[in-house]
């Protein structure tokens, strides 16, 4: 490929790669992830940029001891005193230098291999602006009521230019890539979107979808790994699938009115379609049988209760969206 670029050329390069780590009171799993880092092959000048919101001390120290054979790397530390997940992305992504930008969670673990290959892929595929890649579980524990949330474990490459359900065709913020120089052409990662804001997620997505929109390629490759590094019961991961749901639908509802709508998505009219044709079978069903009128309601009340999250979402997203445009009328 003519745009291709040798090692030898990249070299001479102040930064190619910057890897962003944002963290939040998770000394432990800092650690963990630490100790894989040192272990990556890194085929160009890369930085690692530690963007510090804890309340807590000893992130500082746990940085300070990751020293990388030879002198291609350079490390980074900042610590703030703002909370949410968009926020530290933006700010670490401000602060780099590089033309690729990495970002991975803290409680992630990262393969050896797994610099080397997203530097191939953007050097192999000068056309795809953003990369995705495969989530495991990590450590599997023997206790099988526990489960790892956000892993996403597909096998086959994937590539897109059209706006779709980020995360069943993709994978999550702890293992992505993109073209800084595309960053600037969206809005960044939206405040309100991600860990520790109100939505509390969907951050990556709204940014992918955001490149999808202008028609840029967003690709997953399952040779790109990482582990995750996190293991709940039954009980706390439901609440965590319903928080992960809002935030979702707040993500998906927001672009909605915006005039992007995605063929894969199960938006809230849909739903709300389908609801009332339940009603109506309902109510013939309650007058043909009183067994059937029992089960039947008390079907559509919990399908309601369960829908809840999603419903709530979509109310925010249209919220955020109006907010949106009431802030640039006034501007």
């Amino acid at each position: 490929m003519k745009n291709r670029v040798s090692l030898k050329d990249i070299n001479q390069r102040k930064v190619y790669l910057s890897v962003v780590i944002p963290t939040r009171n998770r000394l432990r799993e800092i650690s963990e992830l630490c100790r894989s880092l040192k272990q990556l092959i890194i085929p160009v000048m890369t930085e690692f940029i530690f963007v510090d919101q804890s309340t807590i001390d000893g992130v500082d120290d746990i940085v300070g001891s990751l020293v990388f054979a030879g002198n291609n790397t350079r490390v980074k530390y900042y610590k703030l005193d703002t909370v949410g997940l968009s926020k530290a992305l933006n700010f670490g992504i401000k602060k780099s230098r590089g033309e690729i930008i990495i970002i991975t969670n803290d409680d992630c673990v990262v393969d050896k291999y797994w610099i080397y290959n997203i530097f191939n892929y953007f050097n192999r595929n000068e056309d795809v602006v953003c990369l995705f890649g495969k989530v495991l579980p990590y450590k599997k524990t023997f206790k099988p009521s526990y489960i790892c949330p956000s892993t996403n474990v597909k096998n086959r490459k994937l590539t897109k230019c059209e706006p779709c359900n980020i995360w069943k065709n993709f994978s999550g913020g702890g293992n992505l890539s993109f073209r800084k120089r595309y960053y600037y052409k969206t809005s960044g990662f939206k405040p309100w979107l991600g860990v520790g804001s109100f939505a509390n997620c969907a951050e990556d997505q709204d940014f992918a979808i955001a490149l999808l929109i202008k028609g840029y390629k967003v690709a997953y490759d399952p040779k790109i790994r990482v582990w995750h590094n996190r293991w709940m019961t039954k009980k706390e991961y439901s609440r965590l699938f319903n928080r992960y749901n809002f935030g979702t639908y707040v993500c998906y509802s927001y672009h909605l009115l915006k005039g992007v709508r995605v063929k894969d998505f199960y938006y809230v009219d849909e739903f709300m379609k389908r609801f009332k044709k339940d009603i109506k079978k309902a109510i013939v069903s309650s007058f043909r049988d009183i067994r059937i009128h029992r089960y039947t309601w008390l079907g559509l009340f919990l399908r309601i209760w369960n829908f809840r999250f999603q419903i709530l979402g979509n109310f925010f997203g249209y919220y955020y969206y109006y907010k949106e445009r009431f802030l640039k009328g006034n501007n």
